[in-house]
């Protein structure tokens, strides 16, 4: 018997509600670009992306169901916009460059795929919504969504052990374990402190190499090294530099190099260095001035003492 036509497209159903969750997001895109062209329209813009971004919710509520992981909405969102640029690439390249069109093919595939897992964790209904999920999800999925979704901080324990290792940060600190952000800030100050460390012990080879002639400890090029690198170090780091990550690695790096600046200090300050020094000699001063003439007899060296 044949089967009545009930207007069903090719690609099916599920796929016509992916494509049409995919299209409003680009609609959203596209009214954010005018948005940022044409300012005068802010208002009635604004209210434009608004009414997008509500039929879209409503949109991801037909398509998803209720039970859903929040924790990969932002992926999935990310992935569904690629997969219709890349459909867009490849349309461009037929009108302006047909030998590209392999390659964005080749592109599209893996894009697609990656779209596919993504989508399937977010649809996956082994995670409910809790307190502690993104806020950004929460207001780009829609409260309607989470209003329907929401669990108790109770549950969260049993949520977390339904997460993937890799995004359960909260179990792994509670069990004394190091995420990879500890890991690397770990390595920034090991870093740090081996290249402050090296400095120095490059400026005490400098000190060896080029003694100053009348061995003064204050005249050595090591000092002077150890004074520009630590503090040029120290307010580039606080006024200069962005990065958090160097910003923490100078910090730490000038500091280690500013306390052989200590070193140099209390070694010029010891007696021995003191018993260095050069001794100075006790000023002469004439007491007396005698008459020159030929009667005098006495010594010359009593006409002179030291103070």
């Amino acid at each position: 018997m044949q089967k009545k036509n009930i207007g069903m497209s090719s690609r099916g159903d599920e796929d016509e509600k992916l494509r049409l969750v995919a299209d409003l997001l680009h609609a959203e895109q596209h009214a954010v670009e005018t948005l940022t062209k044409e300012p005068g329209r802010a208002k009635e813009l604004t209210k434009t992306i608004d009414d997008l971004r509500a039929t879209r919710q409503e949109a991801v509520r037909i398509w998803s169901g209720e039970n859903i992981n929040p924790n990969y909405w932002c992926e999935t969102k990310h992935l569904l916009e690629a997969s219709r640029r890349t459909d867009e690439l490849i349309e461009n390249a037929s009108r302006i460059n047909p030998d590209d069109i392999p390659k964005l093919i080749k592109i599209s595939n893996k894009v697609n795929k990656e779209r596919d897992i993504a989508i399937k964790n977010f649809k996956q209904g082994k995670t409910k919504v809790t307190d502690e999920d993104c806020y950004r999800c929460e207001d780009d999925l829609g409260k309607e969504n989470y209003e329907k979704l929401k669990v108790s901080l109770s549950e969260t324990k049993s949520l977390n052990r339904s997460m993937p290792k890799e995004n359960n940060n909260l179990n792994n600190h509670k069990k004394g374990g190091i995420s990879m952000t500890d890991f690397k800030q770990l390595g920034v100050v090991n870093g740090a402190q081996f290249a402050g460390k090296a400095i120095t012990v490059g400026t005490d080879f400098l000190d060896r190499k080029y003694p100053p002639s009348d061995g003064s400890i204050l005249k050595r090029k090591g000092l002077l090294v150890n004074v520009i690198l630590g503090l040029g170090g120290q307010i580039g780091a606080i006024y200069l530099i962005k990065n958090q990550n160097l910003k923490l690695a100078t910090l730490i790096a000038s500091s280690h190099v500013l306390t052989r600046v200590v070193d140099y200090a209390m070694e010029a300050a010891s007696p021995a260095a003191r018993a260095r020094l050069p001794a100075t000699r006790a000023p002469l001063r004439v007491t007396s001035r005698p008459t020159m003439n030929n009667n005098y007899s006495g010594n010359a060296s009593s006409l002179i003492t030291v103070d």
